[in-house]
């Protein structure tokens, strides 16, 4: 039966059709559905959807707006970016590297973001600058550069690509599939913000395609190192022959992508740039549709694409070679190249079989049915298989402890650290479904372990994160602070290590005392420090009182834009001048790992605002309701707890 999630994305679907939110419309959409269950829900679902209406409707930018020389001053009008950035600092996504106070700042500057932005963006005196470097494995071995711009770089690019997407994406129509990230500021939330839903969308054309009659073959392909490979001077004129949009948007946005791009000895790479914010994501959509005009329009093949693996269905043997020589040809005019060693012509069974239908099935029936003991019998017996000899072993492992985070079954929980360790494409979804319960010593000392040794940078990111957001007994913090302490001390000259010492930095603030975080009084920070580091560890000693705010200052001398707006904000609150403090101790409880908390990376923030002599009344009763929550309200991180009892009882006596 159909969740809410799933048919606002169903409302949405009917939207970019060009129709409205009508009974008629709901009617025609529910008339395809199976059952008398689904349709009810459905119908529900819709009309809850359609009746519900949170702030000001998103106004999508219309293509006679994006051919006018104001295109900037209405992209970045007073209106859209206060939208955009409450949206962002309410309902956004953590990406692998993130500002700690992102949500924080946000709420607090929101009106003086907007005001520099409106001033400075249509008057062409704004920059980009350039983007923080993380390398992680690729599943060949690899490896891939990955960019995180500052965070109003972040909100400028999203805002370019949300007003352009509905213009690139008008023609998918169930053949071309490209998710985001992050959900559009201008488009109602929907599943296209869901990577595994749009995934699901493509296989189900997939074995719709599988089931035509006479296709019995298939050419399945993708595009060699496809970001690095396009072209950008090209990728800019596509954009302005499908948009139609003003030359000064789109050189904004490839002055953006240009800036991000990671530089090694001051070179620039090729390309686009691996970011975060969907900007090059949409891009390289755009790139491929002359690609997908050719084949979409041909009667002998079914052409079906995701980002850029491509699967084509063809009628005979021959005609399949003949296609594959046709999309090579086409990619070549591009400047791409296709994956020689992915790239097959099959029959379609023999296809069906490498993709491991049944067991897709299987899993999905489980989680439909939340037939939990079904579930975990598919997931044992799909965890026994030899990954080595296995095609999409580890796709597969990646949806299992996704549905098993859903399902909230625990019978997967003595896999995820060894799959964590030797799947770094497997670790983020396995660490996620180990976090959603509360951890056992057993769980916490194995994840200790292999932390402490040299894993793949994303891995050794996402385990620190784990440990700094688990719920554990509070008498294990002892254990936790000699890891973390050894890895501050640690040498680690990779790309992304700053912001992984940083969160050993927040290990430390969270689990220990004092007299912890005395031990590190040989840290520091020079102008040459990784950015990420120098934040961080100004932040934390801001909370701690190891820093004034004027000292700070002084040591973030050549800082960026992230560093200055994080010690303009806890100079605030030190100052008791924040403009939007109730609403900032409001957003600082959230979900955290499944259940109500506090993210481990707020709490040097929190500790700073407890401690400051104003709003003492306002901070005890605030205190007090937080602690005194119950059921699901309830604050389920023991740490966390008697972190904010202390400061309660101090603040009371």
């Amino acid at each position: 039966m159909p969740t809410i999630r799933q048919s606002r994305g169903m409302l949405e679907n009917i939207k970019r059709a060009g129709h409205t939110g009508s009974a008629e419309t709901a009617d025609r959409y529910i008339h395809g559905s199976n059952t008398i269950a689904t349709k009810r829900q459905i119908t529900r679902n819709f009309y809850q959807l359609t009746s519900r209406r949170v702030g000001p409707k998103p106004i999508e930018t219309t293509q006679q707006q994006l051919r006018s020389p104001d295109v900037l001053k209405i992209i970045f009008s007073t209106p859209s970016l206060r939208r955009a950035l409450k949206r962002i600092a309410t309902k956004d996504k953590d990406d692998l590297i993130t500002h700690p106070l992102k949500a924080l700042v946000l709420t607090e500057y929101e009106v003086q973001i907007t005001e520099q932005l409106v001033r400075s963006v249509p008057a062409g005196t704004w920059s980009p600058t350039g983007a923080y470097i993380s390398l992680t494995s690729k599943r060949s071995g690899a490896y891939r550069e990955l960019v995180f711009p500052t965070l109003i770089d972040g909100v400028v690019g999203r805002c370019i690509i949300d007003a352009i997407e509905p213009l690139i994406n008008a023609d998918d129509d169930g053949k071309t599939f490209s998710g985001r990230s992050h959900f559009s500021n201008v488009r109602e939330p929907g599943n296209y913000d869901d990577w595994f839903q749009v995934w699901q969308d493509f296989t189900a054309a997939i074995d719709k395609a599988a089931h035509a009659d006479g296709y019995t073959y298939v050419f399945d392909t993708d595009i060699n190192d496809f970001f690095p490979s396009v072209d950008k001077t090209r990728a800019k004129a596509l954009l302005a022959a499908r948009t139609g949009a003003h030359p000064s948007l789109l050189e904004l946005l490839f002055y953006c992508l240009e800036a991000w791009l990671p530089r090694f000895a001051y070179a620039p790479m090729t390309g686009l740039p691996v970011e975060p914010n969907d900007v090059s994501r949409v891009v390289a959509h755009a790139y491929l549709k002359s690609v997908d005009a050719i084949f979409k329009e041909r009667e002998d093949c079914i052409y079906l694409r995701y980002v850029d693996d491509t699967v084509i269905f063809c009628k005979t043997n021959a005609s399949a070679h003949a296609v594959r020589r046709l999309h090579h040809l086409e990619l070549r005019q591009l400047g791409l190249n296709p994956n020689a060693a992915k790239s097959q012509i099959m029959t379609v069974s023999d296809f069906q079989h490498g993709r491991h239908r049944d067991v897709n099935i299987r899993l999905q029936k489980s989680k439909k049915d939340r037939d939990i003991a079904g579930f975990d019998c598919a997931a044992k017996e799909w965890f026994s298989r030899d990954h080595q000899t296995t095609t999409s072993w580890d796709k597969i492992a990646k949806m299992i402890y996704s549905l098993a985070r859903q399902l909230q079954t625990p019978t997967l929980r003595d896999n995820v650290v060894k799959h964590a360790t030797d799947f770094p494409g497997v670790a983020p979804t396995a660490l996620r479904y180990l976090a959603s319960f509360d951890l056992t010593e057993k769980e916490l000392r194995s994840l200790l372990t292999i932390a402490a040794d040299h894993v793949d940078m994303e891995t050794s990111v996402h385990l620190a994160r784990t440990i700094l957001d688990a719920r554990v007994d509070p008498q294990w913090s002892p254990i936790i602070l000699k890891t973390a302490i050894a890895a501050l001390h640690r040498f680690d000259e990779r790309h992304g290590a700053g912001y992984l010492k940083a969160q050993w930095l927040l290990i430390v603030h969270k689990y220990g005392a004092k007299k912890d975080r005395d031990e590190l009084e040989d840290l520091g920070i020079t102008f040459i420090d990784d950015a990420q580091w120098r934040l961080h560890y100004l932040y934390v000693s801001i909370a701690t009182k190891k820093l004034r705010i004027a000292q700070a200052g002084t040591a973030s001398s050549l800082a960026n834009s992230d560093i200055q707006l994080a010690l303009r904000l806890c100079g605030a609150a030190v100052a008791g001048k924040l403009s939007q403090h109730a609403l900032i101790l409001k957003r600082l409880v959230v979900r955290v790992n499944g259940k109500r908390g506090i993210q481990g990376r707020h709490l040097p923030f929190l500790r700073l605002l407890l401690d400051s002599p104003h709003y003492r009344t306002e901070h005890a009763h605030w205190l007090k309701i937080v602690l005194g929550a119950t059921g699901e309200q309830r604050i389920a991180d023991r740490v966390v707890t008697d972190l904010l009892r202390r400061n309660y009882k101090r603040l009371t006596a």
